[in-house]
């Protein structure tokens, strides 16, 4: 036990003069666990890595940040429920991305990476920033939340630590829950001697031969094509896919688009196609295309064909 004990406590080590705990109350509120959660200004002891692996409540929960600005891991926290995991580790492998799926007290899930030395937050927030857009999850939390502690006052923000209880596991490739040693030697694998040298846009575009003519394309109609589009997204996916195919293929936009609805949107009612399309169509006073994408990434992205 104490070697295990040890290697969790390396592989998580972070701030070390405070500490996060909590303590479920069996009850869950909007899919998510509730219960007491509070911080502790005191010395993380060794004791309360041995109390969390035993299951003893309340959990212990770690500030990735430390004194010094650096940390050596974060986590991309999916607080989506009910949540795939399958998928998503289906999707990192295909990325070919150094990451790690646990699952999270409310059976969300927290993407970890890992690096063998301490390295800049400010680093660790631009690549997990950059990752999680990678695989559709812009905008969710990442820790370290905070990029550089200000003072001996400030203890940053905590997050809940896997393998406490029955649910907190890593998974395999396969979907299946990781051991504890199991999680050990897939650290081994995945973890990273410098997080900034993942490159990101490779990820983005190793993938095969666009169907749909989106080798041009900006990264996020790319990233798309791979996960499809949800109820929810889909005006929007055909507007941006819209304005893409006019401003790059001028004379074929509009059957390049209807071939692109068929595959993904074959049930948009033909009125809302229409509309969408009468949208894109119009011009400005200089007959210039009069509508941009409807997000600020894909601007930027497509600046070429501006």
């Amino acid at each position: 036990m104490e070697q295990r004990v040890e290697k969790f406590k390396k592989i998580f080590y972070g701030l070390d003069r405070a500490f996060g705990r909590y303590k479920s109350d069996g009850e869950k509120i909007n899919g998510k666990a509730s219960g007491k959660a509070f911080i502790i200004k005191e010395t993380v002891v060794d004791q309360l890595w041995i109390d969390h692996l035993e299951g003893k409540d309340p959990s212990l929960g770690i500030i990735p940040i430390r004194d010094d600005s650096t940390c050596t891991w974060g986590c991309i926290d999916i607080d989506t429920y009910p949540l795939d995991h399958k998928k998503i580790i289906t999707d990192i492998r295909k990325k070919d991305l150094p990451l790690i799926v646990c699952q999270s007290k409310s059976l969300g899930a927290h993407i970890y990476l890992f690096s063998k030395e301490p390295q800049p937050c400010v680093t660790w927030d631009k690549t997990l920033r950059s990752i999680a857009s990678v695989l559709g999850f812009s905008g969710k939390e990442i820790f370290p939340k905070q990029k550089k502690l200000n003072g001996k006052d400030d203890v940053g923000s905590w997050i809940n630590l896997p393998y406490f209880g029955e649910m907190r596991y890593a998974f395999l490739d396969s979907g299946e829950g990781a051991s504890l040693e199991e999680f050990f030697s897939m650290y081994d694998q995945y973890v990273c001697d410098d997080i900034e040298k993942i490159s990101i846009q490779k990820k983005i575009i190793k993938t095969k031969k666009s169907k749909f003519k989106f080798d041009m394309a900006p990264p996020c109609l790319k990233i798309m094509e791979g996960k499809g589009y949800p109820q929810g997204t889909r005006n929007n996916g055909i507007f941006n896919v819209g304005v893409f195919y006019r401003k790059a293929f001028p004379n074929d936009w509009e059957d390049l688009l209807q071939k692109f609805i068929t595959k993904y949107m074959p049930e948009m009612k033909p009125e809302e196609v229409i509309r969408e399309k009468k949208q894109i169509a119009l011009n400005n006073d200089e007959g210039e295309i009069k509508y941009f994408y409807r997000c600020i990434l894909l601007v930027m992205g497509c600046l070429r064909f501006g």
